[in-house]
């Protein structure tokens, strides 16, 4: 067997009639390179303990599908450099950066939810700058006060149950046959709110 590392200012070359080791082999490489690298081995004979299963929460993805592991389609439209364009990034990312600016964006569900991919094969949109939790909280926090306070007293908002909401819904005979999510929903009580104070 022969083997020959090069590195800028350095070559080692082996020539040995055994057949070296994975570690022998790093090893090497870890000498010419100075790398620090820890080498960490299994033995193959051990049962591997399985993988805990996810929760299942609806308008989450699906684990069984994909993982971090596989690239998906992004349909890129950013806010800022107004370019379009395609390009791939792994499955489960919450954001990915603008080509041109480098600026987060945030990945929205092509389809109709997450890890459902949509007609023309994307899995997300980025669209939208992101924005860190923190951010996210204050902006929900001022919306909810400003919608709040906009809509009247006893109109259901992101407090109430599901089943609170659709029976204001039902009380005020707005038809939501079909829609389960409670942000949508939740739109549906605004429109009719707002209609009704205008």
């Amino acid at each position: 067997m022969e083997l020959t590392i090069k590195e800028t200012n350095t070559k080692l070359s082996i020539e040995t009639d055994e057949e070296l080791t994975f570690e022998q082999l790093f090893k090497a490489y870890q000498l010419v390179t100075g790398g620090t690298e820890t080498l960490e081995t299994r033995n193959l004979d051990e049962e591997l303990v399985p993988a805990a299963e996810p929760q299942t929460v609806s308008n989450t993805y699906d684990y069984e599908r994909k993982t971090k592991t596989n690239q998906v389609k992004v349909a890129v439209d950013c806010p800022k450099c107004e370019k379009k364009y395609t390009k791939m990034v792994p499955f489960g990312y919450r954001f990915t950066w603008c080509d041109e600016f480098h600026d987060k964006l945030y990945l929205a569900p092509a389809g109709q939810t997450f890890g459902e991919e949509d007609e023309e094969g994307y899995m997300y949109r980025a669209n939208s700058e992101y924005l860190e939790p923190e951010e996210r909280q204050a902006n929900r926090e001022f919306e909810e006060m400003f919608n709040q306070s906009n809509l009247g007293e006893g109109v259901p908002n992101s407090d109430n149950t599901i089943s609170e909401i659709t029976n204001w819904l039902d009380d005020h005979k707005v038809a939501h046959n079909g829609i389960k999510l409670k942000g949508d929903l939740l739109n549906l009580v605004k429109q009719s709110a707002r209609k009704a104070t205008a």
